[in-house]
């Protein structure tokens, strides 16, 4: 639950603001160039194939064709997720003060810059025909006579080549708006049949000349920015999107200064940037003196979203409540009305009505174990995957977790210490040469990270403390606390863990390849960091031996 609701249940006073570094489970993916879509995806195939050994990401384009995950599964978890927004909260009580003075500055600031944002939209919308027109004179008037053009309009430059470079963007010939445009900029008439019906229509009148076009469709922009834009037909549906949609030239994005920043003076924006630079100052002050979490909160308004038809987001279908997937309630989705339903989702995985968690959680603790799951796809308990080799077993092990509260620690000594868990390695009987009997415990080389700490733990060079901030795996500033505290740079990964198939930390990855390359012995060989844990086993002999040489 804290990995998917920390910040709803430290407001129920359910968890400890430390509690909230456990969200990094959502937050920490990949960014994918900050396109959104993408972003919530990985969330959503993290999540389900994570925790619940789904893949309901395969429902992104299209119904899944094996399990019983609709596209609305996929687009209902969709909304919960773009409900919720990133924020970087101080886990210290003293600095989480101090953040909330800086989030109240931090917001009269948003709050300015969102003012006049939507004051230059609706200027920007109702002078939408003069900025296409504009535009259209761009295209076909060298550089040099730009500002000339601007002067007697008194238009935005910057707003007038956001226009040119929205309609010069991929095959906008073909578009249902912008076709037509395009055609009578080129000097063509005709009754364009492939148009937005309401295009089609503003334009069944002869036009006069590019100007008398361009009032038009300024026309039709303030319909489908008004009551009338708020149809669910698919030709007013088109036109928002040109309004209101990502990308949009009416709407001013102020995510950030630097977006909103040629909207304003010199003066206004100097002293607007000046308040943002010591905003930054104090944030990166506080930060060195706190441990901040990433983390999801709760959108003010939370959203639904449309169904993107073959997953591509400006073909939209019908719109879909929020909620869970259906198929671990008995077929029947529940919806989520309040909030983003972050919390209701992570309860229902966590409910004692829904084993298939438990059964997930219990497997990956067995592979850890004995090298192979009960289920050999452990992030996919669906139809294709392979049936459990022991299921009476695995329920067992899943019923065992719940009753004593979710406990890993509880099913890591229920393992170790059963009698399979302590026969002796050897070879596997003919009978079940794959040993799934498990007739014989299945021996297997150790990951890196435990021959790390195997290494230092000979040398006399463990730190054994638990807790604390991460340090360098190599190096001259390598750390000697345990692998797990290692830093993990996914975009500089060190070539030494890659050698030995390190899983690819921005990735959901089931499990690790494990391979045989030189370069694996090579490291044991003549490594920095394997030559120096010789010299300090060899200097701690010589320190903790009395004896003389010969004994040593």
């Amino acid at each position: 639950q804290r990995q998917l609701a920390a910040d709803l249940l430290l407001e129920k006073g359910l968890c400890d603001r430390s509690d909230l570094a456990a969200m990094g489970f959502l937050t920490l993916g990949r960014r994918f160039l900050g396109v959104e879509p993408d972003i919530i995806d990985d969330r959503i195939d993290v999540a389900t194939r994570g925790i619940l050994g789904l893949t309901v990401s395969c429902a992104r384009c299209h119904d899944h064709k094996f399990d019983p995950v609709p596209t609305a599964d996929y687009y209902a978890l969709y909304g919960m997720f773009k409900s919720s927004r990133e924020d970087l909260v101080a886990i210290d009580p003293e600095a989480a003060g101090q953040h909330a003075e800086l989030e109240k500055k931090k917001a009269a600031l948003a709050a300015e810059l969102a003012r006049a944002a939507g004051e230059m939209e609706k200027l920007f919308l109702e002078r939408s025909a003069d900025y296409m027109l504009a535009a259209l004179d761009i295209s076909t008037v060298p550089p040099p006579d730009f500002s000339e053009i601007l002067g007697k309009d008194a238009l935005i430059p910057a707003q007038i080549r956001r226009w040119y470079e929205y309609l010069s963007q991929g095959s906008r010939a073909d578009d249902p708006v912008f076709g037509p445009w395009l055609a009578l900029a080129g000097g063509k008439r005709g009754e364009f049949p492939g148009a937005n019906p309401l295009v089609r229509e503003a334009l069944q009148e002869p036009v006069a000349d590019m100007a008398d076009a361009a009032r038009r469709y300024g026309e039709l922009f303030k319909r489908a920015a008004g009551a009338e834009g708020e149809s669910d037909h698919p030709a007013w549906r088109q036109l928002r999107e040109v309004v209101a949609g990502p990308g949009s030239p009416v709407r001013v994005p102020c995510e950030y200064m630097h977006d909103v920043e040629w909207l304003f003076d010199t003066d206004n924006n100097k002293a607007l940037k000046g308040k943002l630079a010591e905003l930054e100052r104090e944030i990166i002050r506080l930060g060195e003196k706190a441990p901040h979490a990433v983390v999801l909160v709760d959108r003010p308004v939370p959203v639904n979203v449309h169904i993107f038809e073959r997953g591509h987001y400006p073909e939209q279908g019908p719109e879909v409540q929020r909620g869970s997937v259906a198929v671990i309630h008995g077929g029947r989705r529940p919806e989520y009305v309040h909030g983003s339903g972050r919390l209701e989702f992570a309860r229902e995985l966590t409910s004692k009505n829904n084993p298939l968690t438990a059964r997930v959680i219990a497997n990956r603790v067995w592979r850890v174990h004995f090298g192979e799951g009960l289920v050999r796809t452990e992030s996919d308990f669906g139809l294709r995957s392979d049936p459990p080799d022991h299921p009476e077993l695995l329920d067992f092990l899943a019923f065992e977790l719940m009753e004593n509260g979710w406990s890993i620690k509880h099913l890591q000594r229920l393992i170790a210490k059963s009698s399979i868990y302590r026969r002796q390695a050897g070879p596997p009987a003919k009978a079940d040469p794959e040993n799934r009997l498990l007739a014989v415990y299945p021996g297997r080389r150790l990951d890196f990270e435990a021959m790390r700490d195997t290494m230092l733990m000979a040398s006399g060079e463990l730190d054994p403390r638990m807790g604390g901030p991460p340090g360098e795996l190599f190096g001259a500033e390598a750390s000697g606390r345990r692998s797990i505290y290692g830093r993990i740079d996914r975009q500089y990964l060190p070539s030494n863990l890659r050698v030995f198939d390190f899983a690819n930390p921005e990735l959901h990855t089931p499990r690790r390849y494990r391979t045989n390359v030189p370069q694996q012995a090579l490291f044991l060989m003549n490594a920095p960091f394997t030559v120096a844990r010789a010299r300090a086993l060899a200097a701690r002999v010589e320190k903790e031996e009395a004896g003389g040489g010969a004994e040593r």
